[in-house]
């Protein structure tokens, strides 16, 4: 598998966004830090901002904002990615995203017949949210990478459901599911986290199974 990075495409997007950042234009000195070393790792750092309705007229652009280091991947035709929070990416310390990633849960599969099995994922077996509220439709939006070159068909989108803990990290959904039986996609977190559990991680997440 290779996995790569790309810059300055655009998703000609027909909302207002953020460009993507640079660790040195981010906030505080912990944030730059963050942002480096998302770089290091072979990842991209992007602002994206909570909006509800993202693909309808009613559009609604939610107050603050999330850094977070996205990954991409490519074998063949098949181009995947993982988006985490900056904190868990860098802390030495675990956050909930981190751990739930480590764990592997076994899904469930709680949800409705046909429905997206990663979004019952976060909530039920995790405890996480990715809703803004209980009835709005809403998505975390920004300047993603699509993760394609010229000639490709199927770029990812600017838009992405984050599975958000009560820490306030944060990880995308998918990448989270798909990790929960060994499927990576983007990049193994566990590989590229500045944490590593010492043989005593915390089983916040542990299963009876």
């Amino acid at each position: 598998m290779q996995v790569r990075r790309m810059q300055g495409l655009s998703l000609g997007v027909t909302i207002a966004l953020t460009l993507a950042v640079t660790p040195a234009a981010l906030g505080s000195s912990h944030e730059s830090d963050a942002g480096e070393y998302c770089s290091k790792q072979g990842g991209q750092v992007v602002e994206l901002k909570p909006q509800l309705f993202p693909d309808s007229a009613n559009q609604v652009e939610l107050g603050g904002s999330m850094h977070v280091c996205q990954f991409i991947s490519q074998d063949g035709d098949n181009v995947t990615q993982l988006i985490v929070d900056l904190d868990t990416l860098h802390s030495e310390k675990p956050t909930l995203a981190g751990l739930a990633y480590l764990s592997a849960v076994p899904s469930s599969n709680s949800g409705v017949a046909g429905s997206n099995p990663a979004s019952s994922y976060c909530p039920d077996d995790l405890g996480g949210t990715e809703q803004f509220g209980t009835a709005a439709a809403g998505a975390w939006v920004g300047p993603l990478d699509p993760g394609m070159e010229a000639g490709d068909t199927q770029p990812l989108s600017d838009t992405v459901n984050l599975c958000v803990f009560a820490d306030r990290s944060a990880i995308d959904e998918f990448g989270l599911f798909y990790a929960s039986d060994g499927t990576v996609r983007g990049v193994d977190l566990s590989s590229v986290m500045r944490y590593q559990p010492d043989g005593d991680m915390p089983d916040i997440f542990a299963t009876d199974s």
